[in-house]
């Protein structure tokens, strides 16, 4: 029993962090087109 509360805990904390890197992704994705809309382009070389 102990095993298997472990792997559902652990995949309980990689979904967390799956939804976390999405958030942030979406922040950084906002943040860039305002970047854009502003004339700052980050991936300019």
């Amino acid at each position: 029993m102990w095993g298997s509360e472990r792997i559902e805990q652990t995949e309980q904390r990689a979904e967390q962090a799956q939804r976390r890197a999405e958030g942030e992704k979406a922040r950084a994705d906002s943040l860039a087109a305002r970047l854009r809309a502003m004339g700052i382009d980050l991936e300019a070389e």
